[in-house]
């Protein structure tokens, strides 16, 4: 454990440190810290928070000290490897294929944060593989977990394709229930009744 910083209240400023006057100094020691708390999901914020530093003063140690900075880039994985376990672990069993739900985290406060945190676009190009081919909607679906399991999509995106993709076949199921509609009244105009017609049910039951 390392020296506890005195409270602000009674820190004396280094006056002599105008750009962090009550903050700690750099460490090397500092490398290894921050890998390990954006190793358990924590921020720059709150490393900055525990040294009393700024934002400012964050970005000027990384310019003049190499080791620090390259410090951040592995911690930056870190903490992406840590939410992307804590998204997988919540994601196993929790998605039901017949409803179409997610339980288990909140998925659209957890996206908001995640593609801020690691600077993901909001809208971009995505590919699933196999959806292209998918023959029935359960198919789709199991496209889109395998998307996600191997990184491909978001649980967000996933579940905004699920809905285009339940949309979708609700409209081609309304479009062939008018084709045999728009039949049946073609067939009572010349003359024929409903004979030869079977009903088929929609499905939507």
């Amino acid at each position: 454990m390392g020296t506890k910083e005195p409270d602000l209240g009674t820190k004396e400023p280094d006056l002599k440190d105008m750009d962090n006057p009550w903050g700690s100094k750099y460490s090397e020691t500092m490398c290894l810290e921050i890998i390990k708390m954006f190793s358990e999901g924590k921020t720059r914020a709150q490393f900055c928070a525990e040294h009393t530093i700024s934002n400012n003063t964050f970005e000027a140690w990384r310019k003049k000290h190499k080791l620090f900075d390259r410090a951040c880039e592995v911690a930056h994985d870190c903490a992406r490897a840590y939410f992307d376990n804590l998204r997988d672990s919540h994601m196993v069993n929790e998605i039901d294929l017949d409803s179409k739900t997610m339980t288990g985290i909140n998925h659209a406060l957890f996206n908001r944060m995640y593609h801020a945190r690691f600077s993901i676009p909001d809208k971009r190009t995505v590919r699933v593989k196999g959806l292209g081919k998918a023959k029935t909607e359960k198919d789709m679906l199991k496209c889109l977990m395998k998307a996600i399991d191997e990184g491909e999509l978001t649980p967000d995106e996933a579940q905004k394709l699920a809905s285009l993709i339940d949309v979708s076949i609700k409209i081609d199921q309304n479009v062939e229930q008018e084709k045999r509609l728009t039949a049946i009244e073609e067939a009572q105009k010349i003359g024929f009744g409903d004979e030869g017609f079977t009903e088929v049910p929609d499905g939507s039951a």
